[in-house]
């Protein structure tokens, strides 16, 4: 546990967030101090501290595991791999795929990222909206979703019509079931 850990960073977060636990936990004494009525007698210092301590620790242990099961469940593909979409939407449009996650808002690289998002919502159901953002260069999910609303409008418009129709690409549609519309306008799987 302790090399996945090391691994990924969380070591000096969790030694950041006792800090802050321990300052707040400080100012908040009386909460873990017992209840006169039912316990009358003292509580030391030693004691406070190690309730505090066992709280901290509690809490920091489920968040690394809630992380690392995070990490471990994008680590495991289900699908098409994120690297071979954007590698076919790079062959697909003519955009490299260096300026499909980079920073870049003009048109030619912008248009074939909607693309890209399209494919990922499509092909990877299991990714989250922060997580094809993360996969694109960092962006934030409200962008992925930017993204998604857009093609839904530019399918009918070209380029997106050839891009689409692109027998690559429709190869890769077709590993999927068959997907249909819900009340929000998102693609949704039917049930087989």
């Amino acid at each position: 546990m302790a090399r996945i850990n090391d691994e990924f960073g969380i070591l000096t977060e969790n030694q950041r967030k006792r800090q802050t636990y321990a300052r707040f936990i400080d100012r908040k004494p009386e909460y873990y101090l017992p209840d006169p009525v039912r316990s009358p007698r003292a509580v030391t210092e030693r004691e406070i501290d190690r309730r505090v301590k066992e709280e901290v620790e509690a809490i920091i242990q489920k968040r690394v595991q809630e992380r690392v099961a995070e990490i471990e469940r994008l680590r495991l593909p289900t699908g098409v791999p994120v690297g071979e979409i954007l590698v076919l939407v790079s062959d697909v449009t003519g955009c490299p795929v260096p300026d499909l996650v980079g920073p870049r808002r003009a048109r030619n690289c912008a248009w074939p990222r909607f693309l890209a998002v399209h494919l990922l919502v499509i092909m990877r159901p299991d990714l989250s909206l922060p997580a094809i953002g993360h996969a694109l260069g960092g962006r934030d999910h409200t962008t992925v979703m930017h993204s998604r609303n857009q093609v839904l409008k530019l399918l009918d418009t070209e380029p997106f019509t050839r891009w689409m129709a692109d027998e690559r690409v429709v190869r890769l549609l077709e590993q999927r079931p068959q997907y249909r519309r819900n009340a929000f306008g998102q693609m949704v799987a039917e049930a087989a």
